[in-house]
């Protein structure tokens, strides 16, 4: 027997990728704007009304890149926790 809903989940699955590239998309376009077209704008013109301050385009990647490496800091940790490898193996002692 022939599992006929196997089709339905690969199709929601397509739908589901393209949503999301079009949405990274988006996002992406946004935050070039946002940081490369803005400081070419006068202070005064209504779209800087569309955009936080500048300083937050930078602070964004610094805050995320920090996050990222704190949580694989973290998953190394607790694997290295788990797997009992926190004890650094024995030195044989001299015995004198």
């Amino acid at each position: 027997m022939i599992n006929t809903a196997f089709p339905l989940l690969l199709m929601e699955d397509q739908v589901f990728g393209r949503a999301l590239l079009f949405l990274s998309s988006i996002i992406f376009a946004y935050y070039t704007a946002w940081l490369l077209f803005t400081p070419f704008v006068e202070d005064h013109h209504f779209l800087l009304h569309l955009f936080p301050e500048r300083r937050y385009a930078y602070l964004l990647p610094v805050f995320a890149g920090a996050t990222l490496f704190c949580v694989t800091v973290g998953h190394i940790g607790y694997v290295l926790l788990a797997a009992g490898l926190t004890k650094p193996p024995e030195i044989a002692k001299k015995t004198q």
